[in-house]
């Protein structure tokens, strides 16, 4: 009977432990099989898109094309991905709090005027990708929003090609990549993305003082005591017979 409950407890420890362990290993597959974020995002409203470009409401197609440096190049296609709409530019944004889904956010504009896609994250991630966007778009926007935009040197924002060769992507990758304010400064593309925390670093333990270790009395102070009165009573008998001999 002993037997049979302790094969039973170890079977339920099992099943218990395999339930906890699968979701996490689900995300880690999502994320494994999906290395080009390929994702279907609808929209129920016009948005912008780097390039000037307007989609209109529906579905649509967003993937990575590659990742170098913190740079990503985003395709965007229609959900059949019979036309590419854009190749874009967008660098290496961080949250602190990741979602079990996708989030996309966009910058405010002007009654009337669509908004401009700023961040994709996706899903289980705490890195995402921030949209860049030409320097004349990027100043308009910047003031409309009165928050700074990431911006590319040039208007050029977009490989405007729909085939796209590697040459092309390893060029626009190297594209050098800025931030412009409501004002029309230029300011650090740090202004815009979040950088990823850099971790406290780990203090060592202070080494504690050496503690002085008294030394063992190999040795007891009576013995120098009965030495000390011995060398007296031989000197007293020295005298004493000293002392007979001059009478």
């Amino acid at each position: 009977m002993k037997r049979f409950m302790a094969v039973a407890t170890a079977l339920c420890l099992m099943f218990i432990a395999s339930v906890i362990a699968r979701p996490a290993n689900a995300q880690l597959m999502s994320t494994s099989n999906n290395p080009d974020r390929k994702t279907l995002v609808t929209f129920s409203d016009a948005v912008e898109i780097p390039g000037g470009k307007i989609l209109q409401p529906g579905t649509y197609f967003f993937k990575l094309l590659n990742a170098d440096e913190g740079r990503w190049v985003v395709q965007i296609f229609d959900q059949d991905q019979k036309h590419i709409y854009a190749t874009v530019m967008t660098v290496q944004d961080y949250r602190n709090h990741p979602t079990d889904r996708v989030v996309m956010t966009f910058a405010e504009r002007a009654a009337g005027e669509p908004p401009a896609v700023k961040e994709w994250f996706f899903p289980g991630e705490q890195f995402g990708r921030e949209f860049v966007y030409g320097k004349k778009r990027a100043l308009e926007i910047a003031k409309q929003v009165n928050q700074p935009v990431l911006s590319t040197s040039t208007d050029v924002a977009i490989i405007p090609s729909e085939t796209v060769t590697d040459t092309q992507v390893a060029e626009f990758s190297k594209t050098p990549v800025t931030a412009y304010s409501s004002t029309g400064e230029e300011v650090k593309p740090e202004t815009v993305v979040q950088p990823q925390p850099t971790p406290a670093p780990v203090q060592a333990a202070p080494t504690p003082a050496p503690t002085e270790t008294p030394l063992p009395h190999t040795a007891s102070s009576l013995p120098l005591i009965g030495l000390i009165g011995l060398c007296s009573l031989i000197g007293s008998l020295g005298l004493a017979v000293r002392a007979k001999r001059s009478a």
